[in-house]
């Protein structure tokens, strides 16, 4: 089977060669990568010229040109990719070290799952690991209060995409959530108990500085689908709003300090695929 992996980017080049890394080094010969910049101005295109140049990285394909925002982007990679299975990474984001083998085997041992996540490794602007959040069993009624899939560990057949169309433009935040919803109503969705991503909680994304936004429209999208209630509306307008950067300080902090050694030879172990965090 082949695996698309779609990437929106802009101004990223921070993070973006070490995305892009991410995906190469896998274990998985049938892949393609395609890059959707939205006219980036950091050096974001000079660094996708420079690598897509190099011998062994004929799989990755881009433009740069500008674009409607991050659904836009991600749709129009979706409407380029020719994979049998689907993905989509930010460019901040990565992939821990020989999964995408892992998850093409899954589907291939699973012809009835249309969909499958797994777990996902927070790290700090630095690539520091910050908390681990492992996966759960799929739950469409838990879905309908709150979003449990974490994004960047998602992969889904290009059936779902024919079935269920683009990802909602209208939408500047909760659009995975609301896809996974529309999904669920026709899909076979399953976990894997395994690290799949890694998500970089950095300041200028958009998730982190317009938090409380994010938390609204998710919220919104729930309820679009029959969901919320009371358990939901506290949780994305009292409960995270209010705690969620505390919390952000206090597994900074103790992580980063107290625990990093720990923490960090756990993750090494982890991204060298030796050991799960538990």
């Amino acid at each position: 089977m082949k695996l698309s992996i779609i990437t929106p980017s802009y101004n990223q080049d921070r993070y973006l060669e070490e995305c892009l890394v991410s995906v190469k080094s896998q274990n998985c010969p049938f892949l393609e990568h395609i890059v959707i910049d939205g006219a980036s101005t950091d050096g974001s295109v000079d660094t996708l010229r420079r690598v897509s140049a190099q011998p062994g990285w004929e799989h990755l394909k881009w433009i740069s040109e500008p674009d409607g925002g991050q659904t836009d982007a991600i749709n129009k990679g979706f409407r380029l990719a020719t994979g049998d299975l689907f993905a989509y990474i930010c460019a901040d984001d990565g992939y821990v070290p020989d999964v995408l083998s892992t998850v093409v085997s899954h589907f291939a041992e699973h012809p009835e799952l249309d969909m499958i996540y797994g777990s996902c490794i927070f790290t700090d602007e630095d690539g520091r690991p910050l908390r681990f959040k492992r996966s759960v069993a799929f739950d469409r009624k838990k879905l309908l209060r709150h979003n449990l899939i974490w994004q960047p560990t998602v992969f889904f057949r290009s059936r779902v995409w024919v079935r269920i169309g683009p990802f909602d433009e209208a939408l500047d935040f909760a659009m995975d959530y609301d896809y996974w919803l529309r999904g669920s109503a026709h899909c076979k969705i399953a976990s894997l108990d395994r690290p799949i991503a890694y998500y970089r909680w950095q300041t200028n994304s958009k998730t982190v500085s317009r938090e409380h936004d994010q938390l609204k429209e998710a919220y919104e999208v729930a309820c679009k689908y029959g969901g919320g209630g009371v358990l939901s509306w506290y949780l994305h307008r009292l409960y995270w709003p209010n705690t969620s950067r505390f919390k952000r300080w206090i597994f900074a902090s103790w992580f980063g300090r107290a625990a990093s050694s720990r923490m960090r030879t756990s993750f090494a172990r982890t991204i060298c695929g030796s050991e799960v965090i538990r």
